[in-house]
């Protein structure tokens, strides 16, 4: 049970930090949507 909460926890964090991550590469590309559209489908 405990390894399912550690594991449940891992998997929150990563996504909180993905989506952060995701979040500031969105950020830098603002002002260039095409650049963003780019990055995101590689």
């Amino acid at each position: 049970m405990k390894k399912l909460l550690w594991t449940a926890l891992g998997l929150a964090l990563v996504t909180g930090g993905t989506a952060w991550y995701f979040a500031n590469k969105m950020e830098l590309f603002k002002d260039d949507a095409d650049a963003y559209k780019k990055f995101e489908s590689r």
